[in-house]
């Protein structure tokens, strides 16, 4: 499995693919906050800031040394990057299997939508100081293309994925795939509860639109 088609599905998080699956697996979301995404992959942490206010986020990533915003939730069913350095931004369609290359919060959704996943309550557990709500998804029937990145698991109804959402909140702060042998998994650290401007959100004046594509090919 490339390693990257891994990330793609398992890596990430889905707050816009309601589009797709008409109803979401993941509460509406209120609280504003700042903090930092943490994505432990193949063993090599990567730290990704990230602001989020009401039903929006921003990601402020950086590959191969070029800095970029993404911006999820300011416009329905895209993902927009935005190149600061070069003034120009691009959208891309989130409901894509390979969003989660710009968003690595989208694997909830797609997991779920891939795999046909029944959502199971775990309960509850305190992650990082909030009380949350712990879930995992069940697999189903998993679709032709979710066959090549997502292994089944090895007895029926084990789960796919566990994760944790906040209840304060509103967000999910901890994600972990159970069937991929040092697979990736997020947590979200270092939350500070306080307003978060507009303005993260918007995308600066002059700068120029490259159009509207699918995501990212593999590296």
């Amino acid at each position: 499995m490339n390693r990257n088609r891994r990330v793609c599905v398992v890596g990430s998080i889905a707050l816009p693919v309601l589009v797709a699956l008409g109803a979401s697996l993941l509460p509406a979301f209120a609280a504003e906050f700042k903090a930092t995404l943490l994505v432990h992959e193949s063993g090599q942490p990567k730290s990704i800031p990230i602001h989020v206010k009401g039903s929006k986020y921003r990601l402020d990533r950086e590959e191969k040394g070029e800095k970029f915003a993404v911006i999820v939730g300011q416009k329905v069913g895209v993902i927009i990057s935005v190149n600061h350095a070069r003034k120009m931004y691009m959208e891309f369609p989130t409901s894509e299997f390979g969003a989660g290359f710009l968003d690595p919060l989208q694997s909830i959704e797609l997991t779920a939508k891939l795999a046909s996943a029944e959502k199971k309550s775990l309960g509850t557990e305190i992650v990082n100081g909030y009380l949350c709500d712990k879930y995992a998804l069940i697999p189903k029937e998993y679709e032709a293309e979710a066959r090549k990145y997502i292994p089944a698991p090895e007895q029926a109804g084990k789960p796919l994925m566990i994760y944790w959402v906040a209840q304060k909140l509103n967000f999910p702060i901890k994600i972990v795939s159970v069937t991929l042998e040092g697979g990736p998994a997020m947590e979200v650290t270092n939350i500070t509860e306080e307003p978060v401007d507009d303005a993260m959100f918007q995308i600066p004046a002059g700068f120029t639109s490259v159009g509207q594509s699918g995501p990212p090919p593999p590296q």
